[in-house]
């Protein structure tokens, strides 16, 4: 394949920290840009014109999940970064109803709000916190400071949810806690960051016991197998296997798929 572009922007002129790179990259079959920092983990793919494998497998599961283009749906990316996961999202499912980026840091934001619009995702709407467990502001410290997501919902105006990407770092089951009354209520497919360093670090957690309490919360846990396909874990005493392989073989980070039903996996390509 022939390298994809990579442009270095200038900081000044964008308005950006140095280092903001540009590439292009095909996802799907169609082709797709995004500008970032110098830190995004994706770059080594997306120059050479091809996502990350857990970006390309997101767009997926959202294209299994719904095979219906995503008519209507309402996407979540929270702690969004510079939006590379709801491009994916977006480019899956192009009748959405709406892609709702959730990104607390400011530079980061404006990252998301420029590449979703430069990739022809307009139904978009932006809310710029973290997100917990319950409401929680502390003056002076946005770091801090986290809002449910129920609640977010409510105050972006959008009475559904039906796909959630969550990269929380560390923080994801907290901020699926400020998501009870909409996942009771759409049951949504999650697709949730499972990173050991953050889960122990920043959020002080036994990462068997969270996958333990999300198995125990959804009627259905799917990692993936060495070949990147689908793998539901039926039984909790399942779970330690899926811890090592995300250690030994993941470098520590992988995607869960938490689910109502499977039918999804019967239109996996």
């Amino acid at each position: 394949m022939e390298q994809a572009p990579v442009a270095i922007v200038d900081a000044e002129d964008a308005g950006h920290p140095a280092e903001i790179r540009e590439a292009e990259f095909r996802l799907l079959g169609q082709r797709r840009t995004l500008r970032a920092t110098g830190r995004e983990p994706a770059w080594p793919h997306l120059a050479q014109g091809r996502p990350d494998p857990r970006t390309e497998r997101l767009a997926r599961v959202a294209a299994a999940a719904f095979p219906d283009g995503g008519a209507g749906r309402v996407l979540v990316d929270a702690h969004a970064g510079s939006g590379l996961a709801a491009i994916a999202m977006g480019t899956a499912l192009p009748y959405h109803a709406w892609i709702l980026g959730i990104e607390p840091e400011p530079d980061a934001a404006g990252l998301l709000r420029h590449n979703l619009a430069a990739n022809g995702l307009h139904e978009t709407r932006f809310a710029g916190t973290a997100l917990g467990a319950e409401d929680r502001v502390v003056a002076g410290r946005a770091d801090l400071s986290r809002r449910r997501l129920d609640g977010v919902l409510a105050e972006q105006g959008l009475d559904r949810l039906d796909l959630l990407r969550l990269a929380a770092a560390g923080h994801e089951t907290e901020a699926m806690l400020g998501a009870v009354q909409a996942i009771r209520r759409d049951r949504p497919m999650v697709l949730a960051e499972f990173d050991l360093w953050t889960l122990m670090t920043a959020a002080r957690e036994n990462p068997l016991a969270v996958l333990e309490e999300w198995h125990a919360a959804f009627p259905h846990l799917v990692g993936f197998d060495d070949e990147g396909d689908p793998l539901p874990f039926a039984a909790a005493a399942d779970l330690p296997w899926l811890l090592h392989a995300v250690l030994d073989r993941r470098a520590g980070v992988d995607d869960l798929v938490l689910c109502h039903d499977l039918g999804w996996l019967e239109r996996w390509a």
